[in-house]
C-alpha cells in the first residue's frame, strides 16, 4: 500500500509545485506516497472520462463555506484506496451527481495523501496534486460504479 514518509522529504526528493494554492501547513507533516504504483479511486461526474472539473476541490467548489479547522482537507482531493469503497461511496445519496470512478495509477510526482477515514468510509484518503499530474498523460482507467450482473 502506500508508504509513511515526510513532506520536507518528499519536497526535496521530488522538488514539485503544487497545482492549487494550499493553506499554511497544507499538505501535513506526515503524508503517505504511492511509490509503487498503486490504485487511487476518484469519483468523476461522467463515466469514461476525467476532466478538469473533476480536479476541483471542496474549496474551490465552496468557496463560501467556512471550513473551519478542516481547511487543509477541503483543499485536497476526495479520494480512495479502493474500487469496493469507491463503488460504496457512490451509492450515498449527496454523491449521486457523480457518474463515474476513474482509477489512477499513482507516481511520487503526482502527489501526496493522508488517510482522512469519514463517517462512511474508513479507506477516504486526501490527495494533494502536483503540477505534474496531467490528464493527458497520466494511466487512467475507468470502472463503472456498479457491477453488471452476468448473463447465465
Amino acid at each position: 500500500m502506500y508508504t509513511p514518509t515526510k513532506l520536507t522529504e518528499y519536497l526535496d526528493k521530488y522538488g514539485v509545485s503544487w497545482a492549487k494554492t494550499l493553506p499554511e501547513n497544507t499538505p501535513p507533516e506526515d503524508i503517505v506516497v504511492a511509490y509503487n504504483k498503486e490504485p487511487l479511486f476518484r469519483l468523476i461526474q461522467k463515466e469514461e472520462i476525467m476532466t478538469e472539473n473533476d480536479l476541483k476541490t471542496h474549496s474551490e467548489l465552496y468557496p463560501n463555506r467556512n471550513f473551519g479547522n478542516n481547511l487543509w482537507k477541503a483543499s485536497g482531493l476526495s479520494s480512495l484506496c479502493t474500487l469496493e469503497d469507491a463503488r460504496s461511496m457512490a451509492k450515498l445519496p449527496y454523491l449521486k451527481h457523480l457518474h463515474g470512478i476513474a482509477e489512477i495509477t499513482m507516481s511520487p510526482k503526482y502527489g501526496v495523501m493522508l488517510k482522512t477515514p469519514s463517517n462512511n468510509c474508513a479507506n477516504h484518503y486526501t490527495w494533494w496534486h502536483t503540477t505534474l499530474f496531467d490528464l493527458n498523460n497520466a494511466e487512467i482507467q475507468y470502472r463503472e460504479i456498479t457491477l453488471q450482473p452476468k448473463a447465465i
